[in-house]
């Protein structure tokens, strides 16, 4: 019972190999052009999160 439950534990609770910042840095290119690379780290940030829904 102990080992299933130790198996239900990493199922659920591991985290993802690619963080969210990996994330946002590898695709802040194609948000981040000559037009808007004076947005702040905020504006791109939510730019990047609300594109991604």
């Amino acid at each position: 019972p102990i080992g299933a439950l130790v198996r239900m534990a990493l199922d659920f609770l591991s985290v993802p190999g690619m963080s969210l910042h990996v994330y946002i840095f590898s695709h802040g290119g194609l948000v981040v052009n000559k037009q808007h690379h004076n947005l702040l780290a905020e504006s791109t940030h939510a730019n990047v999160i609300l594109n991604s829904w």
